[in-house]
């Protein structure tokens, strides 16, 4: 017996193309959440103004240890500018696709292997386990851009585990950076990591895609935002 695919006409069978809109369908609600869960799904990132901003206050901050969570397009800067300009830079990634694609990517641009670590999930977070072994001999991190876990599962970026494991390794940061703060839970990270260290913040708008950046500055590199062109500045809501 079958079921009608035009509800004018209840004897009327499924036509190919009925079957073919509703393969579409399940496949777009697919890509939309599965192929993101194994990272396989791409989508534009951020506004233009960011990366010219990053790439300006990664010259004028110049920290020395660098900590990712969600590797992506910063991850190819932060790793030219630890290249060029020494220290310590770890990228952690929860997608194992991902982390090949990003180690590959920056071998491909002359740049070393390794930046990007992959860690799973584990709970409604990375592996607390295996990120504290990454950290290993790392006291202070002077510059924090979180942007995962990606959050589309039951995994939280407002987990207890990153509070409880980041945050006392910021008791000298110079700059966090808080991706998609237009979403309450990042909306809140950003305004408690900025209260508990006594950041200033900023917050870059992307028009094209309706999100929102924070980026968070210590009194002494606050002062500096003013080295940044006028053209920027005028990108940075306080």
């Amino acid at each position: 017996m079958f079921r009608s695919s035009d509800p004018r006409n209840p004897h009327k069978p499924y036509t190919a193309r009925w079957y073919a809109r509703q393969i579409k369908y399940a496949f777009d609600g697919w890509k939309l959440k599965k192929r993101h869960a194994i990272g396989l799904k791409t989508w534009p990132t951020k506004c233009y103004e960011f990366w010219l901003i990053l790439q300006q206050l990664l010259y004028i901050v110049k920290p020395k240890t660098i900590v990712e969570f969600g590797s992506g397009r910063s991850t190819h800067y932060i790793a030219e500018y630890v290249h060029k300009f020494g220290g310590t830079f770890i990228s952690f990634e929860q997608h194992l696709y991902y982390y090949f694609k990003f180690n590959i990517a920056l071998s491909f641009l002359f740049l070393p292997w390794g930046f990007v670590r992959r860690v799973p999930l584990r709970g409604d977070w990375y592996d607390d386990r295996l990120i504290r072994k990454n950290l290993q001999g790392i006291t202070n991190i002077e510059f924090l851009f979180y942007d995962g876990p990606a959050a589309i599962g039951k995994d939280r970026r407002d987990s207890k585990v990153f509070f409880s494991l980041i945050p006392p390794l910021l008791k000298d940061v110079k700059m966090i950076v808080v991706d998609d703060v237009h979403r309450p839970v990042e909306e809140m990270i950003a305004e408690h990591l900025k209260d508990t260290f006594c950041l200033k913040r900023y917050t870059i708008f992307s028009a094209s895609d309706n999100t929102r950046i924070a980026i968070l500055l210590n009194a002494q590199i606050a002062k500096k935002v003013e080295l940044l062109p006028a053209y920027l500045q005028k990108c940075l809501e306080t």
